[in-house]
């Protein structure tokens, strides 16, 4: 009947029956209908969309709409159990439903074989996806180097400190305030604050700030996944595994000086500590999502759509992408994709050439002098 009379849609009518069209109270939205369905189809489960029609009353008919079957579908199957009112109107996880005589029955053997037919007779492409991500960059970084980044915080600090034995009050409207803010401090007591940086910053804020340093100066890298099938591919999602590799937050060159790379050596004599600042970029969300282990970085890229004969690129300003070895030339990443109407997983992999070398020195140099 769906073939002769609606060219082999499938139609649902929700609020109107033989001789009658009442309605159902409008506002219902198809996200509200895939979350109650979405249980018994499952995510690889037929396609639809909803249409409605006003009716008297102020209240509206929903029509349901299934594109019409063809070679290459996958046999979908019931994702959940309902109980109805009968022992017709129930599903059970596991079942598989078709149309028949008008009337909706649980498939036979035979009909399973058909569907199962109509599976291994695809008349789509088959999609040809590629993956590639680039700019990546390796630093090098020595103990003695280290060592000489934190000295440089700590002279910085010394130079902008009061005189030896010398006092600074807090002055407010010509009036110095009493209390807490009036101190008398010496380069003894500053030389004691170095120290308990000094160890801090060793333990970790000194690899936080190489971080930092490294998503602001070096290259953001750039994902990309084309489409060279002469198709639509819906609901496209692509993981990409990228190993010896680790990622840090992409940030803005301007954001970063002297004066925040690192917590304060020693507090402003005289005024009150001010909370600390976390100056990194947020990572907004869109269709690509990342993270990283001990060794590897994990790219997760969730696409609606992908017309034919184009390429999704990402914006660049996600993550620096770096090599674990600093010698490395090359970073090895493999890839799987899914697909919806597919029932396959593409898979391939591809190198990612070290295109930026750098030590931390010749990044420190880069580091507004502010």
């Amino acid at each position: 009947m769906a073939q002769r009379e609606f060219g082999g849609y499938a139609v649902m009518v929700i609020g109107a029956g033989k001789g009658s069209s009442a309605g159902v109270a409008p506002g219902m939205e198809q996200l509200e209908l895939e979350q109650k369905l979405g249980k018994y189809l499952g995510q690889s489960g037929p396609v639809w969309e909803l249409e409605r029609l006003w009716v008297e009353g102020d209240r509206e008919v929903l029509f349901i709409v299934v594109d019409p079957p063809k070679n290459g579908d996958p046999i979908h199957v019931c994702r959940g159990e309902f109980q109805g009112g009968n022992p017709s109107g129930s599903v059970k996880d596991g079942d598989v439903l078709i149309r028949k005589n008008g009337r909706t029955t649980l498939a036979s053997s035979a009909d399973i074989d058909a569907l199962a037919n109509r599976l291994k007779h695809s008349n789509r492409e088959r999609p040809d996806f590629t993956v590639h991500v680039n700019n990546a960059s390796s630093y090098e970084v020595s103990d003695e180097e280290v060592e000489q980044f934190l000295d440089t915080f700590v002279e910085r600090a010394r130079r902008r400190s009061v005189p030896k034995g010398s006092t600074r009050n807090f002055v407010l409207g010509g009036l110095t305030i009493p209390g807490t803010f009036v101190e008398q401090q010496t380069m003894d007591h500053f030389d004691r604050e170095v120290d308990g940086w000094r160890r801090l910053a060793e333990e970790t804020n000194a690899d936080d700030a190489i971080d930092k340093l490294a998503g602001a100066f070096l290259p953001a890298a750039h994902v990309s996944v084309g489409n060279a099938v002469v198709g639509h591919v819906e609901g496209l999602a692509v993981t990409v595994t990228i190993t010896n590799a680790y990622a840090v937050d992409w940030a803005d060159a301007g954001s970063l000086n002297w004066s925040n790379i690192l917590p304060p050596v020693a507090r402003q004599w005289g005024i009150p500590v001010s909370p600390s600042i976390d100056y990194r970029t947020a990572r907004h969300y869109y269709e690509l999502e990342w993270s990283t282990t001990d060794s590897e970085v994990i790219l997760r890229i969730e696409l609606d759509s992908l017309p034919p004969e184009e390429i999704w690129r990402s914006d660049g300003d996600d993550f620096v992408l770096l090599a674990l070895d600093p010698e490395a030339e090359s970073l090895t990443a493999s890839w799987r994709a899914t697909a919806r109407g597919f029932d396959t997983v593409f898979s391939g992999d591809f190198q990612i050439p070290v295109q930026c070398r750098n030590h931390l020195t010749t990044i420190l140099e880069r580091l507004p002098r502010s």
